[in-house]
């Protein structure tokens, strides 16, 4: 690999991991190098592009615009790379972790006529029953990432590439999102880019201290998943000016991960008298 792709590589990782080390390990260099050749990348842009702290690197506004572009060159140079090679020839190491049951139902079966195909592709297939956990990254600015327990996963969450009948639109995930019905909304990853299952969970900033429960006592839960019931007012909405004193209607909306909304009280005295509103929802919404 020539010095700029090597330099185009070592940025775009550390774009998207926040993390010189963590490069150095995927690259199998030092951290020292992967350093030098983001610095020789700008040097020679004469542009800054990630801001360095002692924990992290984070894009700056140049970094982000010249990360996506980055993004679409090594991604062409893959696909130009592959069609080289013809498509019956993945080579390289395939890693594969997944529970025991699953590798021999699944996967094993499938494996001998899968590495006749692919002879120059190594496979390093971890099975594991300890297995408890999934951890969703997102390739957003943020990395935001969360653990979500397997058993939920089994249950109902998926992958979603489509919404309404079209691709994920930018703003909800393109190209790809996690959907973890009755969960925290940030658990519902955007644009997917890695679910990896593990023994444990992450105990990532954004599980064991962003998005934690805090309690009366001013403790906080060490994971909480459900979504509590929510509820906001559209009309009257701001902006809305109410000309005196008569009856308007008051309308909105009541969500729940726990289960179905039966009852919504509302009060226009700040909370000294309420009553009881009417549910408007199709019983299709109710379930």
């Amino acid at each position: 690999m020539s010095d700029r792709l090597r330099e185009l590589t070592a940025f775009v990782r550390a774009g998207e991991t926040g993390s010189f080390s963590r490069v150095a390990r995927e690259l199998g260099v030092s951290q020292p190098s992967i350093s030098r050749m983001v610095a020789d990348l700008e040097a020679r842009l004469g542009v800054k592009l990630l801001l360095r702290t002692t924990r992290h690197v984070t894009l700056t506004d140049a970094g982000r615009v010249f990360l996506e572009r980055a993004r679409q060159i090594l991604g062409e140079l893959d696909d130009a790379e592959n069609a080289a090679r013809g498509l019956d020839s993945l080579r390289g190491t395939l890693r594969v972790a997944l529970s025991g049951a699953f590798g021999i139902r699944e996967v094993i079966p499938r494996l001998p006529g899968f590495t006749t195909q692919h002879p120059k592709l190594s496979i390093d297939l971890l099975m594991s029953d300890r297995t408890e956990d999934l951890i969703a990254e997102g390739a957003d600015a943020q990395f935001l990432d969360r653990s979500i327990p397997v058993k939920k996963a089994y249950d109902d969450a998926f992958v979603a590439i489509y919404q309404n009948g079209e691709r994920l639109m930018p703003g909800n995930g393109y190209p790809m999102r996690l959907l973890v019905p009755g969960y925290q909304g940030n658990m519902n990853v955007k644009f997917l880019r890695r679910i990896k299952l593990v023994d444990q969970p992450a105990l990532s900033m954004y599980e064991a201290r962003t998005y934690s429960q805090i309690l009366p006592s001013g403790k906080a839960y060490r994971f909480y998943f459900l979504q509590e019931v929510k509820s906001f007012i559209t009309h009257p909405s701001p902006g809305l000016a109410l000309k005196g004193p008569g009856f308007y209607e008051i309308s909105g909306v009541a969500y729940s991960g726990y289960g179905r909304i039966e009852k919504v009280m509302v009060s226009a005295d700040g909370g000294k008298s309420w009553a009881q509103a009417a549910l408007l929802l199709s019983p299709d919404l109710l379930r």
